[in-house]
C-alpha cells in the first residue's frame, strides 16, 4: 500500500520530469466512507495541485461491490449520496484548475446489478432494448420480468448464499470476511508472504481450488507489528501450528 508521502514524491517527480498531465483516480461511495474521507480526497488533490503546475484531472468513480472481493456482501451507496459527494468534490476543486470527471451514479447502479446478478438477469438481458439502452429502460425491463433492483443493490448478510458460489476462485470466504472486518476498522491487510515462506503459506488461496471453511472469522484482529513475517500473524481465519516462520497446519476441506 502506498502512503500519501510516497504518492506526493511521485507527483513531485512527475513535475520535475515535465509530465504534461497528472491524472488521479478516486472512488466515492465506499462502504466505509465518511464526509471526512471526501474532505481528505479534496485536501490530497489540492496538495497535488501545489506540487504539479500543469494539467490535473481526477476521476470520481462510484464504488461498485463486486463478486469474489471482501465487499461482495456490501450494498451500493444510493444515487443521491453519490451525486452529492461528486458535487462537493467538483465545487471544491474546479476553482483551482482541476478537471473533475464524475462517472454516472445511475449507470453505476446498473453495473452493480450486473456485477451481483444471478441467472434470472438473463431474461432481462434478452428483453432489454439494446438499440436504445438507457438506465430507465434497463430497470423498467427488470420490473417487467418481476425483479426488484433493490434486492441486488442492498447489503447482504455475510455467509448468505451468493449467486457466484458456483464459481470457485480458490480464495476462501473466511479470508474475504476477515478483510471486510479490517476495512470496517480502517486497518490495512498484510502484504503477501516473502518468497522464502512460499506463496501459499498464508492459505488465503487453495492450491486445489477448493474453499477452506473454518470457525475463526470472528476472532479478534491481531496487532501485527514490524519484524519477520510470521504465519500465525497472517492466519486469524485458520489454524496455525507452532511458532516457526511460515509454518502452518493444513486445514481439512469441508
Amino acid at each position: 500500500t502506498q502512503t500519501e508521502d510516497q504518492m506526493m514524491q511521485a507527483i513531485a517527480l512527475a513535475q520535475e520530469f515535465n509530465f504534461p498531465q497528472l491524472k488521479l483516480y478516486f472512488m466515492v461511495g465506499h462502504p466505509t466512507e465518511t464526509d471526512d474521507d471526501i474532505q481528505a480526497l479534496i485536501d490530497f488533490t489540492l496538495a497535488a495541485r501545489a506540487r504539479f503546475k500543469r494539467r490535473i484531472a481526477i476521476n470520481a468513480t462510484p464504488f461498485v461491490p463486486k463478486a469474489h472481493t471482501p465487499f461482495q456482501w456490501e450494498g451500493m451507496t444510493d444515487v443521491k449520496t453519490l451525486r452529492e459527494r461528486q458535487r462537493t468534490i467538483q465545487r471544491a476543486l474546479a476553482r483551482h484548475g482541476v478537471d473533475v470527471r464524475a462517472d454516472s451514479p445511475d449507470w453505476a447502479e446498473v453495473q452493480a446489478v450486473l456485477s451481483r446478478g444471478d441467472r434470472r438477469l438473463a431474461e432481462v438481458l434478452l428483453a432489454v432494448p439494446t438499440e436504445r439502452l438507457t438506465v430507465r429502460s434497463f430497470f423498467d425491463t427488470m420490473t417487467a420480468v418481476g425483479l426488484d433492483r433493490e434486492a441486488y443493490l442492498n447489503q447482504w448478510e455475510v455467509g448468505s448464499p451468493l449467486p457466484w458460489d458456483v464459481v470457485q476462485s480458490g480464495v476462501s470466504e473466511n479470508y474475504f470476511h476477515y478483510e471486510l472486518r479490517l476495512a470496517a476498522q480502517s486497518q490495512t491487510g498484510l502484504s503477501c508472504p516473502p518468497d522464502s515462506a512460499g506463496c501459499l503459506s498464508c492459505q488465503a488461496c487453495d492450491p486445489d481450488w477448493a474453499f477452506r471453511y473454518g470457525d475463526n472469522a470472528n476472532r479478534p484482529i491481531p496487532a501485527v507489528k514490524g519484524g519477520p513475517w510470521r504465519a500465525q500473524d497472517w492466519l486469524p481465519w485458520t489454524k496455525v501450528k507452532g511458532q516457526e516462520h511460515g509454518t502452518v497446519t493444513p486445514i481439512a476441506l469441508q
